[in-house]
């Protein structure tokens, strides 16, 4: 899909403001609403990695990556914070296919050994009668 120029630029200009705006509420623990703006600023992933690989085509960059998303990385480390290990593992997959930087692999591991070991102790109670 591509984007006209004026496209990309209200793309990108509404995933900087969503950053702006989740960082904000991160820093001043409204986390209701930065859980809401990051899952808003995802919703515009694939339209802001087209932006900004379009953006990149212009200025001769084409091979340039692209950079780490705010609101996949914080909802991420919020949720893995509150032990919703599945969906932190959906989403930094789906950040890695969309092609974003970031620490997903290493996230994702963490988060299925934390998976693992909670399946266990739930095995371990379980077989107690717990």
């Amino acid at each position: 899909m591509m984007l006209t120029k004026k496209e990309a630029k209200r793309v990108l200009d509404r995933h900087f403001d969503l950053s702006l705006r989740l960082d904000s509420a991160f820093r001043e623990k409204r986390f209701d609403e930065m859980v809401r703006l990051c899952r808003e600023q995802i919703a515009l992933s694939v339209k802001a990695a087209e932006a900004f690989r379009e953006e990149d085509r212009e200025i001769g960059c084409a091979d340039a990556p692209l950079p780490s998303h705010m609101g996949f990385r914080r909802l991420c480390v919020f949720l893995e914070k509150q032990g919703e290990y599945q969906e932190v593992i959906a989403l930094c997959e789906r950040a890695m296919r969309e092609g974003w930087a970031g620490d997903e692999t290493r996230r994702i591991e963490r988060c299925e050994k934390k998976l693992a070991t909670a399946n266990e102790t739930q095995n371990e109670a379980h077989e107690s009668g717990g």
